[in-house]
């Protein structure tokens, strides 16, 4: 490519007079790539990745909260344009926040005591830009530059993050070519993308569709039917005394029912709240206080589950009187009002 531009200007300087102002020559660099890689019949790089490389690089970006870089070994199968990362080498570095370089003389050692295959698979290096984002900065360009220079073939350079973004370079040294934001195609060990594999399953899987609920409240007072006022006729000397009729005493009861179908009571919503408070004060309510003491009001019954630190709470209707607590996707059948 240096040749060709060389050229350019070569005939530009010829086809003038010169007198001591500037040249002006605009290159297409992006037509005079394109049309070397028809020419010449270059196929693009696919670069793959093994499930197993994929969750080490996850782990170690994961895992560290500062950066880390590392190698990878890559195959490279003769006459195909397929680079496969198999594995993952963490060599000795120190790192910061913003930064992750080799030891002196131990990082030098390190790669002197590689065995020869994988000393020649080495091709790749990536590191970690922790939550910032994934583009390369001054300090990656010049260690690539001076990493390049002892290149004959190919290299890749890769950043990724916390959130998964990443950038991928591949350098073809040999036609002078970069290719910049190369997808990272996972694969299992027989080199079947992930992708293919949830291409096959994923018709099985069907979403149900539910459909909304509506309640609608009437008044009592809008229903002048003949029936309705023969419902609230009395019955002379069917009612005793006043006020209010007598609660049966498990009415007062607040009941929690756990996964193991145990059941406490409580005289009180305060009672049963406090207990799940003080019982678990490790634990991560979701729900304050004072919200699950209104859920207890309302529905008279919640679910917990011991095996789990952290509490979700909700409540939805089920017609037959029954109530379902959701408990971190789990559901636990609880009973309105009944002790067993």
């Amino acid at each position: 490519m240096r040749d060709e531009i060389l050229a350019l200007l070569q005939k530009e300087f010829l086809t003038k007079q010169f007198y001591g102002e500037k040249i002006e020559v605009k290159v297409d660099l992006k037509d005079m790539v394109e049309k070397k890689i028809t020419e010449e019949n270059i196929q693009q790089p696919n670069v793959y990745i093994t499930v197993n490389a994929y969750q080490k690089i996850l782990t170690l970006v994961k895992e560290f909260s500062s950066e880390v870089a590392w190698h990878c070994l890559v195959e490279h199968p003769e006459g195909t344009n397929a680079y496969l990362i198999y594995d993952v080498l963490v060599f000795p570095q120190e790192v910061t926040g913003s930064t992750a370089n080799g030891i002196d003389n131990e990082y030098e050692m390190w790669l002197a005591t590689l065995p020869d295959e994988q000393f020649e698979k080495c091709r790749c290096h990536m590191h970690s830009h922790v939550n910032m984002g994934v583009a390369p900065s001054g300090v990656d360009e010049n260690y690539r530059a001076n990493l390049l220079t002892q290149v004959t073939d190919y290299y890749m350079f890769m950043i990724i993050n916390k959130k998964s973004e990443y950038t991928l370079r591949f350098y073809d040294v040999v036609n002078n070519i970069l290719y910049d934001d190369m997808e990272l195609i996972i694969c299992f060990e027989d080199g079947t993308p992930l992708q293919t594999w949830y291409d096959s399953v994923k018709d099985v899987v069907k979403e149900k569709k539910v459909l909304p609920t509506i309640t609608t409240y009437k008044s009592p007072y809008e229903d002048d039917t003949e029936d309705y006022w023969k419902k609230k006729q009395t019955t002379p000397g069917t009612k005793k005394g006043r006020g209010r009729p007598k609660k049966n005493k498990e009415d007062n009861y607040i009941t929690i029912q756990g996964p193991e179908n145990d059941i406490r009571k409580f005289v009180s919503i305060d009672h049963a709240v406090n207990y799940i408070y003080n019982y678990y004060p490790n634990t991560n309510h979701r729900f304050s206080k004072n919200m699950m003491r209104h859920n207890l009001a309302k529905h008279k019954a919640i679910a917990y589950d011991v095996h789990k630190l952290d509490f979700d709470y909700e409540f939805m209707d089920k017609p037959g009187g029954l109530e379902y607590a959701i408990l971190r996707c789990d559901f636990w059948e609880v009973l309105k009002n009944e002790s067993e």
